[in-house]
């Protein structure tokens, strides 16, 4: 049985009068951007995503609904959205998609978001473009947990919810960006190794996400066969050596348990959009392996022989 409140628009607006902080901003409609704003309103943080598209603008007329299995709990949001900055925000949180995120960031003007922390959670093979555009530094970040969404609900499965962060303690934005993500609820962890951050959490997403989307099976159930699970253990191993090859090292152990606790019924979104004929995020990924790999074939051949499985399927 799960218990359900809803989170009216005047109890939102009311918390977030209360802690007189000005709005966060998100980019990106998708499932993680839609967890933060829930997450962020339930804190007493005014939150708006920065997207006028019809999902958006329906969502927002309906309200998202959030189910945390975990919990047993089901809360209905009201969310707020805008095509531009209106607002000197309290924080910017960038979460499209690769394929999105150069458009995406044209809801974004320099000159009103100087002095103001800008957490990326978008994974690329070059952020310098987007602190050009912006001219400010970035703060990159890695969310570990598993959500799924169908419409206006959201589901959160799995265990609690966790953020890593590549923040050093004396950056001046240290204790406004920790602590609004611990308000939220979720588990924070900070690095000052954006290297090491970027391939604890490259690893195994890479991996899970791409043995699902070849062979059109959950990574739970991959994880019950014997031949899939070699396989996992091969592209693990061979990420772990382009990783030692920056000099980066990571613990198999840790990354192999990541990827054997994923729910059973965890759908990736690389799977879910290779379903719809959406090749974006596809061909983000391997752009961005292949840039890791530096385009050496002996270095990945799993990996490579994955690729063309799933390319030739399409």
């Amino acid at each position: 049985m799960f218990f359900s409140k809803e989170i009216t628009p005047s109890e939102k607006n009311g918390t977030s009068q209360n802690n007189g902080r000005p709005p966060v901003y998100l980019t990106g409609l998708n499932p993680l951007s839609l967890y933060l704003a829930a997450k962020f309103t339930a804190a007493g943080q005014r939150c708006i995503i920065l997207n006028d598209s019809p999902a958006c603008r329906e969502l927002c007329a309906s309200g998202l609904t959030v189910k945390e299995d975990r919990l047993l709990q089901r809360q209905k949001y009201s969310l707020e959205s805008s095509f531009w900055i209106r607002e000197a925000p309290e924080m910017i949180v960038i979460t499209s998609a690769a394929a999105t995120l150069r458009s995406d960031l044209l809801h974004l003007s320099p000159s009103k978001i100087q002095n103001t922390p800008v957490v990326i959670f978008s994974v690329v093979e070059d952020y310098e473009f987007v602190k050009a555009f912006l001219k400010t530094p970035l703060i990159q970040g890695y969310f570990n947990g598993y959500l799924m969404q169908e419409k206006s609900l959201l589901t959160i499965l799995g265990r609690q919810c966790s953020v890593e962060l590549v923040l050093s303690v004396d950056n001046p934005f240290y204790t406004r960006v920790t602590g609004a993500f611990q308000e939220t609820g979720n588990e924070v962890k900070t690095s000052d190794n954006a290297a090491q951050a970027f391939w604890n959490n490259f690893i195994p997403q890479t991996v899970a996400s791409l043995l699902s989307a070849s062979a059109q099976k959950n990574i739970y159930n991959l994880t019950k066969d014997e031949q899939e699970r070699n396989l996992i253990d091969k592209c693990l191993h061979e990420l772990i050596n382009l990783a030692a090859g920056e000099k980066i090292e990571v613990d198999y152990a840790t990354l192999l348990k990541r990827i054997y606790n994923t729910p059973a019924n965890y759908i990736s979104p690389l799977q879910e959009s290779l379903s719809r004929k959406q090749l974006g995020e596809l061909g983000s990924l391997t752009s961005l392996l292949l840039q890791k790999a530096g385009n050496d074939d002996c270095k990945i051949p799993c990996l490579r022989g994955i690729l063309k499985n799933i390319y030739t399927r399409l």
